[in-house]
């Protein structure tokens, strides 16, 4: 039976004198940390390599807890003179039911960047697709690590539409019996000439101001969407790419009423041809 391993992408070699500032900051992290879990029943520490948590996400009274959490986040902000990790080389995230103490250095825009580093040293040539999804503060690293690394996101498939440059609305992208009917008109990846092309695609979880360049509605639409990509894996399993605007046209068969649907107010053919995925919200607008 085939076994298979974790491998760590960052070297073990930190210095003596890094290891121990890493122990003094936590410590001092984890008495803090200590009291608030015995002011919040429910809430729980969480203690990693390279970060302390406080979790609460499992906590009834969002307003109450959250007051709490903001003022935690306050007392270990490193850039107040008067808080107690003035000084160390720490961030503060606050993030959804939880207030986290990291290094400086490491996020998940860095963590990202070393994994497409290291499969792209792997395969011996570029990465042909990322999609990067997340729904939290901290996932907003990622999403800028990977628009840096591949700034041209998404493939066009529908040559009649334009992307908006910048909106401050996000105009909802769906695949309408009308683009359906117009799919023959979809560019094949084949034809494009794109073949070294990276197609990647930031996409956060809920409608809100994000540097992810799409949006799907909730975790059953991040669900759907991975169940027809594994799908639509399959059956191109001896095919070098897979034409990803024939992502929806599967079901076409057996919803045939789907044909009927009325376009929605401002919705088109999704440009990326990924089901569910919509225009986001740019925090640049």
């Amino acid at each position: 039976e085939e076994t298979r391993q974790w491998r760590c992408l960052v070297s073990d070699d930190a210095s003596d004198e890094a290891r121990e500032a890493l122990s003094e900051w936590k410590a001092i992290v984890f008495e803090l940390m200590k009291q608030y879990v015995k002011r919040v029943q429910g809430s729980i520490l969480e203690c990693k390599d390279s970060a302390i948590t406080w979790n609460y996400r499992g906590v009834g009274a969002p307003t109450v807890v959250g007051h709490m959490a903001r003022e935690l986040a306050r007392f270990l902000n490193p850039e107040d003179i008067n808080g107690v990790m003035h000084g160390y080389p720490v961030q503060v995230v606050c993030g959804k039911g939880y207030v986290e103490v990291k290094p400086k250095d490491v996020d998940k825009g860095l963590a990202v960047g070393r994994v497409l580093e290291a499969l792209q040293q792997q395969l011996r040539k570029s990465v042909e697709f990322v999609l990067c999804i997340g729904d939290d503060l901290s996932d907003e690293y990622m999403f800028e690590a990977v628009s840096k690394l591949y700034p041209d996101q998404g493939v066009m498939p529908f040559p009649r539409l334009k992307r908006r440059a910048s909106s401050k609305e996000p105009v909802p992208l769906k695949l309408t019996s009308e683009a359906r009917r117009d799919r023959c008109a979809s560019v094949s990846l084949l034809d494009t000439g794109l073949e070294d092309y990276t197609r990647s695609f930031t996409v956060t979880v809920g409608r809100k101001t994000s540097k992810a360049q799409w949006f799907v509605d909730d975790v059953r639409q991040v669900s759907n969407l991975l169940q027809k990509l594994s799908a639509q894996t399959v059956i191109n399993s001896f095919s070098r790419f897979a034409s990803l605007p024939n992502l929806l046209v599967q079901e076409e068969d057996t919803k045939s009423s789907d044909e009927d649907e009325p376009m929605d107010s401002g919705s088109a053919a999704s440009p990326t041809g990924l089901p569910g995925l919509q225009r986001g919200l740019s925090t640049d607008a």
